[in-house]
């Protein structure tokens, strides 16, 4: 069989990458240090830990055939498990065998009830059960595995001590800093569980590390910080900048007491679950990488998620089919925060305005009036001012200039152009009603011959 390159997980930023020397005919290669590799046909190397001695070791996977060793020899080169820092070492779940699972259903049922039996309520378990087994498989999917967790905070701190015992290579994070991520060892390909509430800078970066050419320039050059995650928000917040790719739940406080989990059950859950997890991971890389799953009657974004979630449940229709509605809830929770959130009905005037004054000049103040009638026909007591509208407007590229009026912003063909492109890009309320008011409308919106535009007025409010 010819030698293949394997696609070595994340080596980019592993000080070992460039040990292994170029390999003579009939010479195996000096030793090359890995935490695991996924080759082109679906054999893979894995890093395990044994139980008693903790010592690292490395699986090979082909096929039906396994190897264990602390250094395997596998199509012409020598493997040796990547040096980890004993305290990361320490902190991090890694299986310490590979086993036999049953089927899909079976395995996903006893992760689940893993999760109930421990308290947590029957949907948010369900949900954590599809994320649980997507973190298994983040270089087949189209973007990793991001988890946000609202409510309690006991709550959710054993939620992630759960989640530290079934998603793959968990490593549980404390306060978490910019440069603290930029220092996190992504060669191992961490699933990282974000126990502290977070700032506004690290929440944008860990929305960056959700896209696979995560890139980004520390003091030790480029780094990919594409990663798998689950962060926890604190109780009830909200974070836009998370795209809407993203799974979020929200825990609510428990009525009995509280569960503890202790160090025992911690090893008795990894014991009973990861070796199943990581067979499952061997024996279906193609399956999950070659997955046909696709969810097209939602919007972009949830479509994503939907493959992101569904994916990695091989042969298993009915976890596709108990996926829709979770992802559904999810698309109506987008668009209803859609339809009170001031940038999203400040476009939604402005819209109102290219259809009724093409051409013209609108004065900030007519939009403000015509935002603050939209809220208020929605339940919005707030009045807003033109300040505030006009710092919305620059934010979103419209310049206003200003006359003996105040400041305006003239609705030629671009700007009115831009205003529908910017309005679909957000899913604006006005782009989900589905009437085209204009030709713009037509021929920018509607993406899918159905779903086109209207103005507010199409759901019986009077501007």
């Amino acid at each position: 069989m010819p030698t293949q390159k394997p696609s070595t997980q994340g080596n980019s930023n592993s000080p070992h990458k460039s040990r292994a020397r170029p390999q003579r005919t009939g010479e195996v290669c000096s030793p090359f240090h890995t935490s695991g590799a996924v080759f082109s046909d679906g054999a893979c190397i894995e890093l395990l830990r044994e139980a008693g001695t903790g010592r690292l070791c490395l699986l090979v996977c082909e096929g039906e055939n396994r190897t264990i060793a602390p250094e395997v020899q596998f199509r012409g080169r020598l493997y040796r498990p990547e040096h980890i820092d004993p305290a990361l070492l320490a902190a991090m779940t890694l299986p310490a065998k590979c086993e036999a699972f049953g089927s899909t259903i079976e395995l996903f049922t006893s992760v689940r009830e893993t999760f109930m039996s421990y308290g947590v309520p029957e949907d948010p378990a369900l949900a954590v059960t599809y994320f649980g087994f997507a973190s298994w498989f983040i270089e087949s999917l189209p973007a990793a595995p991001c988890l946000l967790i609202s409510g309690p905070p006991a709550e959710a701190n054993l939620l992630l001590e759960l989640l530290h015992c079934v998603v793959r290579h968990s490593l549980p994070l404390g306060e978490v800093t910019r440069s603290g991520i930029y220092s996190l060892p992504m060669y191992v390909q961490p699933t990282l569980l974000v126990k502290s509430r977070i700032s506004r800078s690290v929440s944008a970066l860990l929305s960056l590390s959700n896209r696979r050419d995560a890139f980004i320039l520390g003091e030790h050059g480029l780094s990919n910080i594409f990663c798998a995650k689950a962060v926890y928000l604190g109780d009830g917040e909200e974070r836009d900048d998370f795209d809407e790719s993203v799974l979020r739940i929200n825990l609510s406080p428990s009525r009995g007491r509280l569960p503890i989990l202790d160090p025992r059950d911690r090893q008795e859950i990894c014991g009973k679950l990861q070796g199943k997890l990581l067979g499952y991971r061997c024996r279906h890389l193609v399956k999950v990488r070659e997955s046909r799953c696709d969810f097209p009657e939602f919007d972009s974004g949830i479509r994503i998620l939907g493959r992101i979630l569904g994916a990695p449940l091989v042969d298993a229709p009915e976890l596709h089919a108990d996926l829709e509605p979770l992802l559904r809830e999810r698309q109506e929770g987008i668009r209803t925060a859609k339809w009170l959130d001031l940038r999203c009905v400040t476009l939604e005037a402005v819209l109102n305005h290219c259809h009724q004054d093409p051409g013209k000049k609108v004065h900030i103040k007519d939009i403000t009036r015509t935002v603050n009638l939209i809220s208020r026909s929605r339940g919005e007591t707030t009045e807003f001012e033109p300040e505030v509208i006009g710092n919305i407007l620059r934010k979103h590229e419209f310049s206003p200039k200003r006359d003996s009026q105040g400041y305006f912003i003239l609705l030629d063909d671009r700007t009115r152009r831009h205003a529908h492109l910017v309005a679909r890009r957000r899913d604006v309320a006005a782009v989900q009603v589905g009437i085209s008011k204009c030709s713009l409308c037509s021929e920018i919106l509607a993406t899918d011959g159905t779903r086109t535009f209207s103005d507010s007025r199409s759901k019986g409010q009077k501007l």
